[in-house]
């Protein structure tokens, strides 16, 4: 299956599977599951939290590339799902320009617990 195709397929399982979710959902989540699918083009992948969250799920789960309906089982939760402290932690570090507004301000509601947590060794998680 070519990149455009998987995209294709990805942004219509989506829309199928949750058509009230943002545009930018679909977008970042159809950016995600191309890269897991062909391992190609990972600057196309949009910088959101959502899709930090997914393409860190991937690497420390993955080497290979997936097929598409294992792509879609690993990141529906973290590009469709509520916002974690996952997602927070990756907003809070690196500010992706393309977050969805109401997202960012649930992340900014969990800063205040990222600020809490202490990692062994004293070090504070940014």
């Amino acid at each position: 299956m070519e990149e455009s195709e998987i995209s294709k397929q990805a942004l219509e399982w989506g829309k199928k599977n949750y058509p009230e979710a943002p545009e930018i959902y679909h977008h970042a989540f159809a950016s995600v599951v191309q890269f897991a699918c062909t391992g190609k083009n990972r600057r196309a992948v949009i910088k959101t939290m959502r899709t930090l969250v997914a393409m860190d799920t991937f690497h420390l789960n993955h080497s290979a590339t997936l097929s598409f309906n294992n792509a879609v089982e690993l990141f529906k939760d973290a590009c469709y799902g509520e916002i974690t402290i996952e997602h927070a932690k990756k907003w809070n570090h690196d500010r992706p320009m393309e977050d969805y507004k109401d997202d960012i301000i649930l992340a900014q509601a969990l800063i205040p617990t990222l600020q809490s947590e202490v990692i062994l060794g004293g070090e504070r998680d940014h």
